[in-house]
């Protein structure tokens, strides 16, 4: 669908071309093509523990970091990145054809297992153990998906990895996220990539896009986006997690316009899947 003008319709749904930031490779079912997908992705099959996908979610509750700030107000942009930057990681999914990476957010975390934020579109053709986490440690886990909803593009994680560097969400009910504020993207861009840090703006709120057969209400930002970066963390110049990175116009005729999906729709969305 091609891009349309919105500076005249602010509150009707504009189409653009978007691109799903998750890389996706087809692969050839041989042995040969098959390691060096493995070693492109960064896949690897050794991982730390030996979680399977099958999670029983019942009575389990997530506790998101809506108090504790990750630094002083006001504090330098490299403090900021050091504080958060081990809160985001690298995902690769290897499954049936199709290779596929991407980014995540650790969003809580206790003694034994952490639970991370990543896109839906990500993960979406998962088999059992095919879905991998790379820490900023360049330590490695089996991932087991506990749930997602394709209209939102928001899945959840979880690794057998307990105490973690949680990232920090902002209470943009208390505080909403403003036009022209500073933001940092932080991601695993090209799927080879992890850990790259950007800087933006905040360019546009709650925008109307299409996205498939979906419409979505996101954030938009000039931070430099890339394939690889989906699930990855939209954060605040404190370090506030704002927004779950997903799409990027595709357009040929554009530049600097990335999209994120708002924490509070994907906090909101891992909640009705938890209770379903």
């Amino acid at each position: 669908m091609d891009s349309k003008d919105d500076r005249h319709m602010p509150k009707k749904t504009v189409a653009f071309k978007i691109l799903y930031l998750a890389v996706v490779s087809l692969i050839v079912l041989s042995l040969a093509f098959s390691l060096t997908a493995c070693e492109l992705f960064n896949i690897d099959s050794s991982s730390t523990d030996t979680t399977t996908d099958t999670v029983d979610i019942t009575g389990l509750d997530i506790k998101f970091n809506m108090v504790e700030h990750p630094v002083a107000p006001n504090s330098a942009i490299v403090d900021v990145v050091e504080a958060i930057h081990s809160s985001v990681v690298e995902i690769t999914v290897t499954s049936y054809n199709t290779n596929s990476s991407g980014s995540g957010v650790i969003v809580s975390s206790d003694a034994t297992y952490s639970y991370i934020l990543t896109c839906y579109h990500v993960v979406e053709y998962y088999s059992r153990n095919s879905i991998k986490v790379t820490l900023t440690d360049d330590s490695k886990y089996t991932a087991s998906y506990i749930g997602g909803n394709s209209a939102e593009d928001i899945a959840l994680l979880r690794i057998k990895a307990g105490n973690l560097n949680v990232a920090a969400i902002r209470n943009v009910t208390e505080t909403p996220v403003k036009l022209g504020e500073d933001v940092i993207v932080i991601g695993n861009p090209l799927g080879t990539l992890g850990g790259t840090v950007t800087r933006g703006i905040i360019g546009g709120l709650a925008r109307e896009i299409v996205v498939g057969n979906y419409s979505m209400t996101v954030l938009q930002t000039d931070a430099s986006i890339n394939s690889g970066n989906s699930g990855g963390g939209m954060f605040d110049a404190n370090g506030l997690l704002i927004g779950i990175i997903n799409a990027k116009s595709a357009a040929t005729n554009t530049e600097g316009l990335g999209f994120a999906i708002p924490i509070e729709i994907a906090m909101s969305t891992v909640s009705s899947f938890l209770k379903s």
